[in-house]
C-alpha cells in the first residue's frame, strides 16, 4: 500500500447538529470526505455519535449498564440507539464511497465484548485483512454488551487505542491521528465559554501533566470532566508512538491542510 495510514475521528459534535435529534451536517461531512480524497491518504475512519446517540445514552444513562432507574427500558433504549447508530453510518459510508472510497465497516457492537469495567474484548483479526486488501476500515461509537452489567456504551476514542494496539508494530500501522472537531484545536479552557481561551500549536508529551494540573484547576466541572478525558485519551495514542492531531472541521481546509506540516492549522500532539 503506497499511500500514508491515518485515523481520523469525525467528532460527533461536527458531524452531527447537536440542538437537533439524528440530523446530520451533510455538507460538513461531504467536504470532509472530499479534503481527505484531496490529500491522498489512506484513512481509517472512526465516527461518534453526536446527536443521533448522546441524548438517549444519557437520558436512559446506557453507559451504566443496567441500572434500578433504567431497567425497564433499558433494551428498549439500547436497540433504539443501535438503530439511531446504524443510520449515521449508513450516512457516513454512502459518503465516503461517494468521494472514492472503499468502506469496510466494522461495527463494535458485533465483534467486542467489555470483559471487566472498560477492559474490552476486541476480535481484530479482520481489520488487518481488510487493510491489506485495500478497504478503508470504518467504525463508530456504539452500545455493546458486557458480562458484568449487560451493557455500555464504547467511544469513539476507546475505539481508536484499541485499532493502534491491534496494528503496534506491523505493516499497517497508523502514522498520525486526525481529530475532526469543531473548535480550532486544543485549547487552555473551553473557547465556546472563555473568549479568552488560548489555543496550543504544539504540544509535546512530556507537557501531559502540566496540561492535566490545568485541566484539574477549572472552576466548570463539565469542561475539567472533557479536558481530562481528551487529555488522558491521546496520552494514551501518543504512547503508540502515533502523532495527534486536532483541527475544526467546520472550516474548509483545515482537514486537508492536517497533512501538510507549513499549512495546519489546529494543535499537534507530538508523541
Amino acid at each position: 500500500m503506497g499511500k500514508k495510514i491515518v485515523i481520523v475521528k469525525l467528532g460527533g459534535s461536527v458531524i452531527t447538529q447537536k440542538d437537533k435529534e439524528s440530523i446530520p451536517n451533510l455538507e460538513t461531512i461531504q467536504r470532509g470526505f472530499q479534503e481527505l480524497a484531496n490529500a491522498d491518504v489512506h484513512p481509517i475512519v472512526v465516527h461518534g455519535a453526536g446527536s443521533y446517540g448522546h441524548p438517549m445514552a444519557k437520558k436512559y444513562d446506557l453507559v451504566s449498564g443496567f441500572t434500578p432507574q433504567n431497567r425497564e427500558k433499558a433494551i428498549w433504549a439500547v436497540s433504539q440507539t443501535r438503530l439511531n447508530m446504524i443510520s449515521l453510518h449508513h450516512l457516513i459510508i454512502k459518503e465516503a464511497l461517494a468521494k472514492g472510497f472503499f468502506p469496510f465497516s466494522f461495527p463494535v457492537s458485533s465483534n467486542t465484548l467489555e470483559i471487566t469495567e472498560n477492559s474490552f474484548s476486541f476480535f481484530s483479526d479482520p481489520l488487518t485483512v481488510a487493510l491489506k486488501q485495500g478497504f478503508n476500515p470504518f467504525f463508530y461509537g456504539d452500545v455493546v454488551l458486557s458480562k458484568f452489567r449487560g451493557f455500555t456504551i464504547l467511544s469513539g476514542d476507546k475505539i481508536i487505542e484499541m485499532i493502534l494496539k491491534t496494528l503496534n508494530g506491523g505493516n499497517y500501522f497508523p502514522e498520525e491521528v486526525i481529530f475532526c472537531s469543531d473548535v480550532d484545536g486544543f485549547f487552555s479552557d473551553d473557547p465556546k465559554l472563555n473568549p479568552d481561551a488560548e489555543m496550543f500549536p504544539m504540544v509535546k508529551k512530556s507537557d501531559i501533566p502540566n496540561l492535566i494540573a490545568h485541566a484539574k484547576e477549572s472552576n466548570n466541572p463539565d469542561v475539567t470532566k472533557g479536558m481530562l478525558g481528551k487529555i488522558e485519551s491521546i496520552e494514551k495514542i501518543l504512547s503508540y508512538g502515533a502523532k495527534v492531531k486536532i483541527v475544526n472541521l467546520n472550516v474548509a481546509k483545515r482537514l486537508e491542510n492536517a497533512f501538510d506540516e507549513e499549512k495546519i492549522y489546529g494543535t499537534t500532539f507530538m508523541p
